[in-house]
């Protein structure tokens, strides 16, 4: 009859927009790649995300803990390597309530560059960190350690700079390069450096980066931006990396903003422990910008309205054929990549510029270009 409401049945109710789209039964905290997660679901996610990523360091039959593999697991003080401190902390625990024995052992290590990237003195982040994961090893290097690693980085008339502390005579080298974009160049080149150095030296089978989607995404772009494209394939892959040791990278299917908000949402928030990375606003005109820079802003501008750009960046770059870097070429005494291009210009400017290299290293062009522009 007109006007007549016909009730709706229990099951036929609209469903609640307010409510996790997977369990139905948490309430929706934040929206993660059009779908609305409540909290529990979202830390299910990444763990996820994050564990898959592992699996080839799995539990085997002939595992025992003699055998175990060994992992190091750099702390860089951003939220990304911390979030997957905490997902492996969660796990191993969990595993270690089980019968069966733990798949793997971590040893976890920062790099002090305070004084070289304005970052956090890695001594206090890694006591931060030590004081709510307790259960594993803890290692620091200072930066200036990785001038050993680099016996022809010193020219033979400079040999008197060697008389200062590694500090000084690295802080002095660093200053020395051309650009802002040189220096943050270099200072991760010794990083990485450093790190599998230490991996090998402490027994590890391979050496786990926090680096996410949109910072792979990052790095792919500046390292083309710097002459450094030949080196993506070996560089962001996972798997051998030229260093020595096998590169993992566990959180390189999640996205920054995402381990931000799992940052916030733990309890009690890691924010605690780590710096939240903030706004970039910069001039690509400043003489103090790097590449890197320019990078950081334009994800960051296309993260929230177009993820797709970046995962398409990351996939595409893992895609890239990998196997003739690796034989018949001479390594960069620099950062050790294959050195597959020359240029006698940027061969020339580099040598009689003012910086310390040996005239005799030889270089990639990308460590070519970091050193004369």
């Amino acid at each position: 009859m007109p006007g007549k409401i016909t009730p709706i049945r229990p099951s036929e109710q609209p469903p609640d927009i307010s409510l996790c789209r997977r369990c139905h039964a948490e309430e929706a905290r934040l929206d993660v790649r059009n779908e609305a997660l409540g909290r529990d679901c979202f830390f299910k996610y990444v763990h996820t995300k994050a564990i898959k990523r592992m699996e080839s360091y799995k539990l085997r039959k002939s595992t025992t803990a003699a055998n175990a593999p060994k992992l190091l697991l750099a702390l860089s003080g951003g939220p990304s390597s911390l979030a997957l401190l905490h997902i492996l902390d969660f796990y191993l625990r969990a595993q270690a309530e089980k019968p069966t024995r733990a798949p793997y052992s971590l040893i976890v290590m920062t790099v002090e560059t305070a004084g070289f990237d304005g970052a956090e003195a890695g001594s206090e982040f890694l006591g931060k960190a030590k004081a709510r994961y307790g259960s594993y090893e803890y290692v620091v290097r200072p930066l200036s350690e990785a001038l050993d690693l680099l016996p022809t980085m010193v020219n033979p008339e400079h040999d008197a700079c060697r008389a200062s502390p590694q500090d000084e005579t690295l802080a002095r080298w660093v200053a020395s390069l051309p650009s802002a974009t040189s220096r943050q160049d270099a200072v991760e080149i010794l990083k990485a450096r450093l790190v599998s150095k230490t991996a090998q030296d402490l027994g590890c089978d391979g050496v786990l980066w926090g680096d996410s989607t949109t910072k792979l995404a990052e790095k792919t772009m500046a390292a083309t931006a710097k002459g450094r494209a030949e080196s993506v394939p070996l560089s962001l892959s996972e798997g051998a990396a030229p260093y020595g040791v096998e590169f993992r990278y566990p959180m390189r299917d999640v996205f920054r903003k995402e381990i931000v908000s799992y940052t916030q949402l733990s309890e009690p928030p890691l924010t605690n422990i780590c710096s939240l990375p903030r706004h970039m606003q910069v001039s690509a005109s400043s003489k103090n910008t790097t590449i890197e820079d320019l990078m950081v802003q334009y994800f960051e501008s296309i993260e929230e309205g177009f993820p797709s750009i970046i995962s398409n960046v990351v996939r595409t770059s893992s895609k890239l054929e990998d196997s003739k870097l690796s034989v018949g070429f001479p390594e960069c005494s620099f950062c050790l990549f294959p050195k597959l291009l020359d240029n006698p210009v940027i061969q020339s400017q580099t040598s009689q510029g003012p910086n310390l290299l040996s005239e005799a290293a030889s270089l990639c062009y990308g460590c070519q270009r970091m050193l004369s522009s």
